[in-house]
């Protein structure tokens, strides 16, 4: 492919840069949450920790609700970045999805803090912890994914249009401020779980707000102000997202119930150490993502 064509493709991308990002970011999440681990364990305990690994089963699992339109937004956003016509439609689309977005994150936070105290009540076997404090947990986590639901479309949208390294600059922050603030809360409050999941949603609140300012500057300021919803533009995109759909309901039950069942039928004290193995092995993904995040956007490209 000649320079010519790639600049057609992706304007102002680079595949090493977006690649070696994308690799930095990730190693640095990871890092961080082997790193953490044994703050974390020390200053909450086991079970506290066990709560942690529940709580980040439920996102995973919660995640399915995407309905495969953050991957959908950035094979559409990819596919059309050499298309300078095509900058109103984006505006549009972007609007729509957006409203989509908030509408999902503001059901999942009601329905998940009014389902909080059935879930600690019935999957979490806690000895230590009082029941108060888990459903308070759980209302928490619930809060914090629904304020950072929109997170998906933004990542999406700058990785479809290949702006990968301010997107990854953001979520290395994001994640050094989330277990910073974890652990600053857990020591003032003598490892009381709360302070983690309060540092959750304030981190998942700062990352919102990043991801939004940039998926919107990197379209023209009048695309900005024209942008509106269309519910015809929501329609065009449901046959690509419902087989990804498909894949990511299988993914998710495979990846993620392992320590839902752990939860319902061993202690949580037992889930904590099953969540130190689990965030240990994780770092596996360090190899696959960044490589899977700077080709699935090129290749969108070239097959436009």
């Amino acid at each position: 492919v000649s320079a010519e064509e790639r600049a057609a493709v992706a304007p102002g991308s680079d595949l090493r840069r977006n690649l070696l990002s994308n690799a930095a970011a990730q190693a640095w999440v990871s890092l961080l949450g082997v790193l953490f681990v044994p703050v974390f364990l020390r200053l909450m305990g086991a079970e506290g920790y066990g709560l942690v690994g529940f709580a980040t089963s439920l996102q995973a699992m919660v995640a399915i609700l995407d309905l495969g339109l953050s991957t959908t937004a950035n094979r559409e956003f990819s596919r059309r970045t050499g298309d300078a016509t095509w900058a109103g439609r984006a505006g549009v689309m972007l609007r729509s999805l957006e409203y989509l977005y908030a509408a999902g994150g503001l059901s999942i936070a009601l329905v998940g803090a009014i389902a909080a105290g059935w879930l600690g009540r019935e999957f979490v076997r806690a000895d230590a912890l009082e029941p108060a404090s888990v459903r308070d947990c759980l209302v928490l986590t619930a809060l914090a994914v629904g304020l950072r639901w929109p997170v998906g479309l933004y990542a999406g949208v700058l990785r479809g249009l290949e702006r990968q390294v301010p997107l990854n600059l953001t979520i290395i922050a994001t994640a050094t401020l989330r277990y910073a603030a974890a652990a600053a809360g857990l020591h003032n409050t003598a490892g009381q779980p709360r302070a983690y999941f309060v540092a959750l949603a304030l981190a998942g609140a700062a990352e919102i707000v990043v991801c939004r300012q940039l998926a919107w500057r990197v379209l023209p300021a009048e695309v900005r102000r024209t942008a509106r919803f269309d519910a015809d533009v929501l329609r065009t995109l449901w046959g690509f997202a419902g087989r990804l759909t498909v894949i990511s309901l299988f993914a998710v039950i495979l990846k993620n119930m392992d320590r839902v069942v752990i939860a319902r039928w061993a202690s949580l004290e037992a889930l904590g150490h099953y969540t130190v193995a689990a965030t240990l092995s994780g770092a596996l993904l360090m190899v696959v993502t960044p490589v899977f995040g700077a080709v699935f956007p090129r290749f969108s490209a070239l097959h436009a």
